[in-house]
């Protein structure tokens, strides 16, 4: 029977069959899952105690330090090759520099260099604090097999993706499906106790993960979160960039003679007005994946 038939066949059983929509409660009990209400700063001191359960391995760098982090993790594992996604944005430089300074080759994101290659990087769209889990998407830059063929998968994200739980993420997914193959969550290495309920590790993925979460700062004008220097240093003064978000450039748009005062009510007005123009994002670079201004501002109020 080829498929047309069949699908008729199954429409024609199914006419007049009615079927009742279940209700769905308004609240969902809490679970492991869950986000256990802790302020956006602490996360990621959960997000590494739930991962390494799991035998996966997180830590907070600064972004200055994400190379040596990376280099550290090419020793560790004892990588020679390597296969990067191109979906890092600013982090691809320090982790090229890492991996050439532990001599690590990078090869091209193909399926036989995957394969071969000893270490994979990619970023994530988000991390799930609650189960030390990492969203991958898989784009063309950056396929699933760069997150599942190689020995070792290093992920190198801003602290800010970190969500609180698995309602977040339930929320966020449809969001994470648009325009892209598919997505997978990942948490922790590979494993398998098909066999004589024997744990083994890497039969389907990776033998070892390891999450670099980069430490970042928020704009005080939009609320942007994935800033990797302070806009104001209480002791450097101005970081002289430009939000990639809203535009504003800390130390020029927003100078006020060290008056902390008059500074905040700029920002307040550049917000203001950021958002009368429709809260567009400002850099001709792309925004960071599953970037939504209503969700960000409403997070920082």
């Amino acid at each position: 029977m080829d498929r047309a038939a069949f699908l008729d066949r199954v429409r024609t059983a199914l006419a007049g069959v009615e079927v009742p929509d279940p209700a769905v409660p308004a609240t969902l009990p809490a679970t492991f899952a869950s986000d256990d209400g802790r302020p956006r700063e602490g996360r990621a001191d959960r997000f590494a105690r739930e991962l390494a359960t799991v035998g996966g391995a997180a830590r907070r760098v600064r972004a200055t330090g994400v190379w040596e982090a990376v280099a550290e993790v090419v020793g560790v594992e004892r990588a020679s090759t390597a296969v990067v996604a191109d979906d890092l944005g600013p982090f691809e430089a320090p982790v090229l520099e890492g991996l050439g300074h532990a001599g690590c080759r990078a090869l091209p994101v193909a399926r036989d260099a995957a394969a071969a290659a000893e270490l994979g990087v990619t970023t994530a769209a988000l991390g799930v604090a609650s189960t030390g889990s990492v969203l991958v998407r898989g784009t063309p830059g950056s396929p699933r097999i760069a997150s599942l063929l190689p020995d070792t998968h290093l992920v190198v994200v801003h602290q800010a993706r970190l969500i609180g739980g698995f309602e977040e993420l339930f929320e966020r997914l449809p969001a994470a499906m648009e325009g892209v193959a598919g997505s997978v969550l990942i948490t922790g290495p590979s494993r398998t106790a098909d066999i004589e309920m024997q744990v083994v590790r890497g039969a389907h993925g990776p033998r070892s993960v390891t999450v670099l979460l980069v430490e970042c700062f928020a704009c005080p004008a939009c609320g942007f979160g994935e800033l990797l220097e302070r806009p104001w240093d209480a002791g450097a003064g101005p970081s002289h960039d430009l939000c990639p978000c809203c535009g504003i450039q800390f130390g020029q748009d927003d100078a006020a003679g060290g008056d902390g005062e008059r500074r905040a009510e700029i920002h307040r007005r550049w917000r203001a007005r950021w958002i009368e123009q429709g809260s567009r994002w400002f850099s001709s670079d792309p925004p960071p994946p599953l970037w939504d201004p209503n969700r960000q501002l409403a997070a920082d109020d």
